[in-house]
């Protein structure tokens, strides 16, 4: 891998500075109440830019070549831009009590989901660039990926630590009575350029310290590894008693696919720390390398059974956003557990091929998350359409519908369609699903939607008077 260069440092302090001061206007803006502001797409599509982007190019400095990089920048650019701005359009509004204000600043779903995708593609670029491949060969996969990850937490530390000392050397200043430097690190031109400038020096240090990193990743990753047999153990127990327990007690809870996935995800996460860059197989233990067959057959069970208790329960309530989400980690999960245990049948124990899976799913994940925060899985969407369906067909009746989802939880989806139902004029039922419409429409709150309050009488007025 290229070596960076201590004259980076300038660069990438640079940007950190200029990450800082933007967020930092950005914030100002918010507090004057001025424009970008003042319009929530606009807003959304800067503060999520000047966010993740020069973090990225703090990361790719002296890692990738000058073109790839501006390349990777632009293209990361492009994607903050797109995801925040229709983050922003999908869902415009945010309840604060009982008035809707406009929202300027994304989701956390949206974050999160952003963030998956910017260090997954971040990661296959330096790894690609580095091997001067489109795909680079799996040990330069894994040493990048754990290289950042391992980065991200020490600088996140490393921040943490920073402000704790400045606190309390505002803390002893104020002991005899000179409060400047207690008002200045509260003062948020100052605190957030501070923060991003430190930042950019812990990414720094920790990249040119490169043996600093590797050290605490192969610690951290043989302590883990260590945790996949007990793992497998449980997992495999718990196919095994099913058999004596049958399936009844596990759809009788409404959390089944959520736990089966954790399980599963935590199974892959363990071969993976026992695996590693795939070159330390011959002196990994045998109870490690066979625990990987057991986990990857695990994976397999716990990932149909998942996809069962889903199924039966869209099949009974309908689609919901976390349904919708629920069944893209199954896709995942699928892709994993099909690429395992072709893995295990395929080289036995030391299951080489997981290595291609691990990174063929990793597109699949950013092209997952890619959909899901835009127009072509949008679960808002896809909800809204499959719940009113079920209300309009019949198979749900308005007493039974639940019109606060469509009020407050669709974002703009759910109104436009509260306004269609309420002007619908014929249909099954059409005159009980136009009142209760309306009722969602001039609710206040959820529990009105669900719990619609009387018409207000003179004699009602009179009383409370």
């Amino acid at each position: 891998m290229r070596l960076t260069l201590p004259g980076h440092v300038v660069s990438r302090l640079g940007v950190g500075l200029a990450q800082g001061i933007a967020l930092s206007l950005l914030y100002q803006a918010v507090q004057q109440k001025i424009w970008p502001a003042t319009n929530g797409n606009v807003f959304a599509l800067l503060v999520t830019v000047a966010f993740f982007v020069p973090t990225l190019v703090i990361s790719g400095l002296g890692n990738l070549r000058p073109r790839t990089l501006i390349v990777w920048g632009a293209v990361a650019t492009a994607i903050c831009a797109g995801l925040a701005y229709y983050d922003i359009l999908r869902d415009p509004v945010t309840l604060f009590g009982v008035p809707q204000m406009p929202r300027i600043v994304p989701t956390a779903t949206m974050w999160f989901s952003l963030s998956a995708i910017l260090f997954i593609v971040h990661t296959l670029t330096v790894a690609g660039d580095a091997d001067r491949r489109v795909i680079a060969t799996y040990p330069t996969h894994f040493d990048v990926s754990w290289k950042h990850g391992v980065q991200f937490v020490l600088a996140m530390c490393f921040v943490a630590v920073l402000w704790a000392l400045l606190f309390l050397g505002g803390e002893l200043f104020r002991l005899i009575r000179i409060e400047f430097f207690a008002t200045l690190i509260r003062k948020q031109t100052f605190y957030i350029p501070v923060t991003a400038l430190a930042f950019a020096c812990a990414l720094h240090v920790t990249d040119v310290r490169a043996s600093i990193v590797q050290g605490t990743r192969t610690l951290l990753l043989v302590l883990l590894s260590w945790l996949l047999p007990l793992m497998a153990l449980i997992a495999a127990g718990f196919v095994v008693a099913l058999a004596f327990t049958g399936l009844a007690p596990l759809w009788g809870t409404r959390w089944a696919a959520r736990i089966l996935l954790i399980a599963a995800a935590a199974l892959i996460f363990l071969i993976n720390a026992a695996h590693q860059d795939g070159r330390v197989d011959d002196r990994t233990a045998a109870v490690l390398r066979y625990a990987k067959v057991l986990a990857a057959i695990a994976i397999v069970a716990l990932t149909a059974l998942a996809a069962i208790a889903l199924y039966l329960r869209v099949a009974q309530y309908g689609w919901t956003p976390d349904r919708i989400i629920a069944t893209a980690c199954v896709v995942v999960a699928a892709f994993y557990a099909a690429g395992y245990i072709y893995a295990a049948a395929r080289a036995g124990a030391a299951m080489k091929p997981l290595e291609s899976t691990n990174v063929m799913t990793a597109l699949v994940i950013v092209g997952v998350l890619l959909m899901l925060r835009s127009p072509v899985l949008d679960p808002a969407r896809i909800s809204v359409a499959d719940q009113v369906h079920r209300l309009e067909a019949g198979i749900v009746t308005p007493d039974h519908f639940d019109f606060a989802f469509l009020r407050y939880r669709a974002g703009r989806f759910g109104p436009d369609e509260l306004e269609r139902l309420a002007a619908r004029p014929e249909g099954p039922q059409a005159a009980a699903i136009a009142e209760r419409a309306n009722q969602a429409r001039r609710a206040n709150t959820p529990y009105e939607t669900a719990h619609p309050l009387p018409p207000v009488s003179a004699e009602m007025r009179a009383r409370n008077i």
